[in-house]
C-alpha cells in the first residue's frame, strides 16, 4: 500500500487500487483513505450503502396534508378558496391567502420578486390614489374662462406618471382641446406657474362623444409626502366641461342631492383638507371652490418600469418610460468582455479593457466560454486591479487565458447604459433563448434581437428585428 497522502491510485475498476477512497480539492492535492474492519485490518466492504424509505406521515403541528419530510421539512398548502381571496397572513386562515412574494430562480443568480398585480398597463394599480366621490359637478373650460388650477394633497411617495381626469360630453361637431401644466409645491405654498402660452404648453384632447369620458394626463413628476401637486387647466379651443369632486370636506346639498352654491355658482363647503380649486385672475390666483379638486385618479410608476433579465451570466435591466413615449433604456450589472493572454503570469487576468479599480476590488471574475472554462472553480476573488484592466486574483489560475476568455466580473454595485438597441416603445416581455435576447414591446412596436460575442479578441452587442420569415 502506498502512503495515505500520496501515491494515491483507486478509480472506478482499478485492478490494484491503492486505497479505498480519494478525495481532491480544487487546487489538485489529493488525499487517500484505507477502510477497516473492527480490528483495524483492512477491508473494503466496511462502508454500507442503503437509504432509508421514506413513508408520508401526517404532521399534526403545520396543516392536516402529508409531508414525507424531505426539505424544506413541511407543506404549506392552500387546498381551497373556501374563504376568499385578499389576506396576507397565510397561518389562521389557508383558505383566503392572497399572493407570496415570488422568486425567480431559473437562472444563475435568484430575483426576488414582488406581489403579482394583475392590470392592464404597467403601473402599479395599489399605488393609485383615486380622487373620485360621490359628490361631483362640472366646471365650465371656455376659450375666455382663463385658467383654473387643482390643487390635491399628496400622501404617498413615488413618481406619478400619469393623472386620469374626467371630462363632460363633447356634442360639438369637432374634436377639442386644452392645454395643460403640471407643478409640485410645499403642502400649502402658495401657486407659482404663471399661466401663459410659454408656461402652459401641454395639449388634452377631448374627442366628439354623448357621454362623459376620461381623459390622461402625461407626467412624470416626483410624488413626496406632505407636498401639494398643482394641475393647471386653460386656454380651451372650444366649450370642455372639467368634472371635479368634493375631497375630505362636506358640501351642501338639497334632499335631492342638488348642491346649494353661491349666486356665481360655487357650492358651500367646509371641512379640514387643503384640496381646492383656484382661478387666475387679475394677474394673481385666488380661491374658487374649496375642498374640491379634480374627479379622476393618480397614476404611480416608478421601479414597477424596471425589468431584470439574466443573460450570459450577467445581470441586466430595461427600464422603461413611464410615460410610454421615450424609448425604454438597457443597461448591464458590472463589467464583461474578452481576456487578453496571461500564458506569462497565471497570478492576473487581462480584462483587455480600462476598468475603475475600486469597483472590481473583492468582487469575482467568472470565466465561462473559452481557454479557462474548464477549470475546476473557473472563477477568482479580485485582490487588487489597474485602471488598464489588469487585475490580481486571490490564487493563480490552472489554465492560461486567452483571446477566447468570456467573462463577467458579478456583484458590482454599477450599471452601464447600453445604447444603440432600436427599442422605442416600453418593453413588455423578455425571453433569453442560447445567443439571444428577445424583447417584446406589446401592440406598439415590433419584437426586437440583441445578441452579444466574442469577435476577434473583442466584445460586440449587436442589435436587429425581429424577422418573422427566417
Amino acid at each position: 500500500m502506498g502512503s495515505s497522502l500520496k501515491d494515491v491510485i483507486v478509480y472506478p475498476g482499478c485492478v490494484n487500487p491503492t486505497h479505498h477512497l480519494k478525495l481532491e480539492d480544487v487546487l489538485g492535492r489529493e488525499a487517500g483513505f484505507i477502510l477497516c474492519d473492527n480490528r483495524g485490518n483492512p477491508d473494503g466492504r466496511n462502508m454500507p450503502m442503503g437509504t432509508m424509505p421514506r413513508s408520508p406521515i401526517q404532521i399534526t403541528q403545520s396543516n392536516s396534508e402529508r409531508s414525507d419530510m424531505e426539505l424544506p421539512y413541511k407543506n404549506e398548502i392552500q387546498v381551497s378558496w373556501a374563504g376568499g381571496r385578499g389576506k396576507d397572513s397565510f397561518s389562521d386562515d389557508r383558505t383566503r391567502f392572497l399572493d407570496s412574494f415570488r422568486m425567480d430562480t431559473m437562472g444563475e443568480f435568484p430575483i426576488c420578486g414582488p406581489k403579482e398585480t394583475l392590470q392592464t398597463g404597467i403601473g402599479v394599480e395599489q399605488y393609485n390614489v383615486d380622487l373620485k366621490t360621490d359628490v361631483y359637478d362640472y366646471l365650465a373650460l371656455t376659450t375666455s374662462t382663463g385658467y383654473y388650477a387643482f390643487r390635491i394633497s399628496l400622501e404617498k411617495v413615488g413618481t406619478i406618471s400619469q393623472i386620469s381626469m374626467m371630462v363632460g360630453k363633447n356634442e360639438t361637431d369637432a374634436d377639442q382641446t386644452f392645454k395643460y401644466a403640471i407643478d409640485v409645491v410645499d403642502g400649502g405654498a402658495p401657486i407659482t406657474i404663471i399661466p401663459s402660452e410659454v408656461t402652459v404648453t401641454n395639449v388634452a384632447q377631448v374627442p366628439q362623444s354623448s357621454v362623459d369620458m376620461n381623459v390622461t394626463l402625461s407626467t412624470n413628476i416626483v410624488a413626496a409626502s406632505g407636498k401639494d401637486l398643482i394641475i393647471i387647466v386653460g386656454a380651451a379651443s372650444g366649450n370642455v366641461d372639467i368634472v371635479y369632486s368634493a375631497t375630505d370636506g362636506y358640501f351642501l346639498a338639497t334632499e335631492a342631492g342638488c348642491l346649494i352654491t353661491t349666486e356665481d355658482g360655487r357650492p358651500l363647503a367646509w371641512g379640514e383638507s387643503y384640496s381646492e380649486i383656484s382661478t387666475y385672475e387679475a394677474d394673481a390666483w385666488s380661491t374658487h371652490i374649496l375642498y374640491a379638486t379634480l374627479y379622476g385618479e393618480l397614476v404611480y410608476g416608478g421601479n414597477v418600469y424596471t425589468k431584470l433579465f439574466e443573460y450570459k451570466h450577467a445581470m441586466y435591466a430595461i427600464v422603461n418610460d413611464p410615460n410610454e413615449v421615450s424609448a425604454p433604456k438597457l443597461y448591464m450589472n458590472g463589467l464583461r468582455g474578452v481576456m487578453d493572454s496571461n500564458a506569462a503570469n497565471l497570478n492576473v487576468s487581462y480584462l483587455g479593457q480600462t476598468i475603475v479599480p475600486g469597483e472590481v476590488i473583492g468582487k469575482t471574475v467568472f470565466i465561462y466560454n473559452g481557454a479557462g472554462e474548464n477549470e475546476r472553480q473557473p472563477y477568482r476573488k479580485i485582490i487588487n486591479a489597474s485602471a488598464n484592466g489588469t487585475v490580481t486574483v486571490d490564487r493563480n489560475w490552472n489554465i492560461a487565458q486567452d483571446g477566447t476568455t468570456e467573462w463577467v466580473i458579478v456583484g458590482m454595485n454599477s450599471w452601464h447604459e447600453i445604447t444603440g438597441h432600436g427599442l422605442s416603445k416600453p418593453v413588455t416581455d423578455i425571453c433569453t433563448v442560447g445567443d439571444y435576447v428577445v424583447f417584446a414591446q406589446g401592440t406598439k412596436a415590433p419584437i426586437r434581437l440583441m445578441r452579444s460575442y466574442a469577435s476577434a479578441g473583442d466584445w460586440e452587442t449587436d442589435f436587429a428585428a425581429h424577422n418573422r420569415g427566417a
